[in-house]
């Protein structure tokens, strides 16, 4: 049973100890431990790694294959599609983001805080400017508000018309 988990883990997943480990809620040192066979893997290890990594308990239990088992149907995405109209790539990227490790979901948030923060504030520096272009030729810009560069640009429009 040990042999095929460490096939499973570095043939087919290709995760090093700590990756794997974090995504079973384990410690690097004790899954270690584990795989060098000085603690017994356990019916809830068993459990935990089929779910996280979609395996087939009969392939680590006995060998028999398939590998990995497709996952059941989640009525509860699929609620959510319905519910919210969802585009397949929406669909995929919410089952994604509910189908990672809690550290994986705390990363991407953290990130996706991050990159809205610098976007809300990029977007709070961008000031509407008016360039004004002199009868000398001089170039002058000036910062005006939404508001004034509207009624700026509409005064123009309207100084044009009566040309």
């Amino acid at each position: 049973m040990i042999e095929m988990l460490k096939l499973l883990r570095t043939n087919y997943l290709k995760l090093k100890q700590s990756k794997f480990s974090s995504k079973i809620n384990l410690k690097q040192n004790s899954y270690s431990n584990i795989e060098n066979e000085i603690v017994a893997l356990t019916e809830r290890n068993i459990k935990t790694i089929c779910k996280a990594f979609n395996v087939n308990k009969e392939l680590l239990c006995n060998g028999t294959e398939p590998i990995f088992i497709e996952k059941d149907k989640d009525p509860l995405i699929d609620l959510i599609e319905k519910e919210f109209d969802l585009s397949p790539l929406s669909k995929s990227i919410v089952n994604t983001y509910l189908n990672l490790g809690k550290q994986d979901r705390l990363a991407f948030e953290n990130f996706f805080t991050k990159l809205t923060s610098e976007i809300s504030n990029n977007k709070s520096n961008d000031k509407p400017q008016l360039k004004l272009i002199g009868f000398d030729g001089d170039n002058e810009t000036k910062e005006l508000n939404q508001e004034q560069a509207n009624l700026n640009i509409n005064n123009l429009d309207i100084e044009n018309d009566n040309l």
